[in-house]
């Protein structure tokens, strides 16, 4: 067979593989919802394509976690190409473009790559169909970014000899938006050097060069995200609670067969995503076939690899796997076990390529049959993956968020933490109105604390544990005027005090702060309450009068305009204080610099003069812009190489 033929019939074949179980509940007018698509996916890209639409680069989402750096999150895929979708196409179109383009190439870059190694077509149709259609890629779809970034490993093994191609492919599942899934992907590729590759030292520093090069094309996200992570919580690592929280059990590896094993009923990998790892009976007898046709000694280094993986995974399950996650050191920046599984992958899909060509070439057995078994129960078991509802779950606001919008305005509501078990009666609908996750920011809602998004500043988290902790509700009422938070939702009653009043019951027992008409995201203080109010965590002094200061939204930039009266003292600005907000004073009909002071650990305070009339508060983050133009003089010398090499073709 040609081989530009067999691509163009291995692309044809994912094509028809991929598209139905998509497709048919598409027309229907039913998407999938489940976990991470309503609450992280949706809001994130719904965010970007408003502040693109309105011609600004996303930079500051004011909407979370008090506010927060956007363009520095990493998992929200605003560099990555794809995302360009969900700016063209309301959000159920372009789940179902995205879910197809990226299940399609998971298959056929693998497909690409095991065919590079020398395997045949149906061999390598095999390899395709267990990298992107098996429990592991299944489980992803909630996951857009883990999606995004589990699809285009198999082009940087299709790419090792290749740097500028690596490094390209390399930035893209940078920038599609989970950086754990690309330590993974950069190490597997060093272990396909180490074991199918001869001119290893050639190979590796072409390698080494690809991921130099990677930085440079990385660097608009790679740099504000460094940042962030050094301003974070996650900068400590992950508490062993949190990363232990879903692992597998022994009875799960039973998963990697078949769901039909543990019964079908009980497949469920829209609740238990990380046990859905099936290859199928058919993947798995490729697989064990395929092992037992390799050389001894990589038989023995793949098996070895498997099985640390294994023990890995089932951390939290025993002792010895708990203590090698504890005592690894990079493990400590990876969220649960189960999201490791996919690592297996690579010696998966070499070993049933090497299984599937034991098949064929049995005399009298047709070449497509292993890869037609194999689409055939893999496509049944993807059928029954997700549930769906109809477009309309998407956009659903729900009567909290009607109440919110007609009555919030530009303070902040704050939610309880018990959010994740909350129901109102309205069954699936529930995920919508409760404002779980960041479900909040598609409807321009200011939230005093969120739930779902690991990467936030440190300082913002630190006042969000203070107004959860034990004397949370004695600390949030007395925070709730200086923060801007007007309501207060809570699962049940509370204790009738002075600060709250009490509103009834909308999906939450809702709590209106008393001083409501005197809100204000910015106060004036004396000179002497100024100088005294706390930097840190503690209750401000209840004897500093509110004074709130008129604050106006600049039309053009992420920032405030603050207008005063004129007096000295000092200005209180409940938005977080993080590198690249900016200060300038307008004063004597002359603007100045002016640099903020920590107030309350995660807000600011500024010091004004005698006859100040206006401040002016802007996010313009020098991180992002230096990353921004390290990534276009990047491209920049890439497209004079490129010229170049064409050049040197030409002659």
């Amino acid at each position: 067979m040609n081989r530009n033929n067999s691509y163009a019939r291995a692309a044809i074949f994912f094509a028809f593989i991929c598209l139905p179980p998509f497709l048919f509940p598409f027309i229907r007018g039913l998407s999938p919802f489940w976990g991470d698509l309503t609450y992280l996916q949706h809001p994130w890209r719904i965010f970007d394509s408003q502040e693109l639409m309105t011609g600004r680069l996303p930079l500051w989402n004011p909407y979370l976690y008090f506010g927060m750096p956007q363009a520095a999150a990493m998992q929200d895929g605003l560099y990555y190409p794809a995302s360009i979708i969900f700016d063209f196409f309301k959000f159920p179109a372009a789940l179902f473009l995205f879910h197809i383009l990226h299940y399609w190439l998971a298959c056929f870059l693998c497909y690409l790559w095991i065919r590079s190694l020398g395997f045949s077509h149906p061999a390598s149709l095999c390899a395709g169909l267990i990298w992107g259609f098996s429990g592991i890629a299944i489980s992803r779809e909630p996951f857009l970014n883990h999606l995004s970034s589990f699809s285009l490993f198999p082009g940087l093994f299709l790419f090792l000899d290749i740097p500028i191609f690596f490094a390209l492919t390399l930035s893209a599942v940078f920038f599609a938006g989970y950086p754990p899934f690309l330590a993974g992907a950069v190490f597997s590729s060093i272990l396909l050097v180490l074991t199918t590759r001869r001119k290893f030292l050639e190979t590796s520093l072409r390698l080494l060069a690809g991921c130099v090069f990677s930085l440079g094309f990385s660097a608009a996200l790679l740099v504000p995200a460094s940042e962030l992570f050094q301003n974070s919580v996650r900068a400590l690592g992950i508490t062993q609670a949190e990363a232990f929280q879903f692992h597998l059990r022994a009875l799960d590896l039973l998963q990697w067969i078949s769901p039909a094993l543990s019964g079908l009923s009980r497949f469920n990998p829209a609740v238990n995503w990380w046990t859905c790892l099936y290859a199928g009976f058919s993947g798995f007898f490729l697989v064990l076939l395929g092992l037992s046709q390799m050389p001894l000694k990589k038989k023995i280094f793949w098996l070895l690899w498997i099985s640390l993986i294994l023990i890995l995974s089932l951390a939290g399950a025993n002792a010895f796997s708990s203590y090698l996650w504890i005592h690894i050191p990079f493990l400590r920046f990876i969220r649960y076990p189960g999201n490791i599984s996919y690592l297996i992958l690579v010696p998966a899909a070499l070993a049933a390529a090497l299984g599937a060509q034991r098949i064929i070439d049995i005399p009298k057995v047709s070449p497509c049959l292993p890869a037609v078994l194999l689409a055939a129960e893999l496509s049944f078991y993807a059928f029954k993956a997700f549930p769906l509802e109809p477009f309309s779950f998407f956009p659903y606001k729900g009567p909290l968020v009607e109440f919110l919008q007609n009555n919030l305005g530009s303070n902040r509501y704050l939610l309880s933490p018990l959010a994740l078990e909350k129901t109102s009666g309205q069954g699936i609908y529930d995920w919508k109105s409760r404002l779980y996750g960041l479900t909040n920011s598609p409807f321009e809602l200011s939230a005093a604390g969120n739930f779902g998004q690991p990467l936030v500043p440190a300082d913002n988290y630190a006042l969000m544990d203070f107004l959860y902790g034990s004397n949370g509700l004695h600390h949030a009422q007395k925070i709730m005027p200086w923060a801007d938070i007007r309501y207060l939702l809570s699962p049940s009653k509370i204790p009738q005090t002075r600060s709250l009043q009490y509103q009834g019951l909308l999906v939450w027992q809702r709590y209106e702060i008393v001083s409501s008409k005197n809100l204000s995201r910015a106060y004036f203080l004396s000179p002497q309450a100024g100088n005294f109010f706390p930097a840190g965590l503690a209750i401000p002094k209840p004897d500093i009068a509110l004074e709130p200061l008129k604050v106006e939204n600049l039309k053009n930039a992420n920032g405030y305009q603050i207008s005063g009266n004129g007096r000295p003292g000092w200005v209180f600005l409940s938005e977080a204080r993080y590198p690249g907000w900016k200060g300038y004073l307008k004063a004597s009909g002359a603007t100045r610099p002016i640099a903020s002071q920590p107030a309350l650990k995660a807000f600011q305070k500024i010091e004004v003069p005698q006859g100040w009339s206006a401040l002016f508060l802007v996010y313009d983050s020098d991180a992002v812009w230096r990353g921004i133009l390290i990534t276009v003089f990047s491209f920049i010398f890439l497209f004079f190489y490129a010229a170049s090499k064409m050049r040197e073709l030409r002659h």
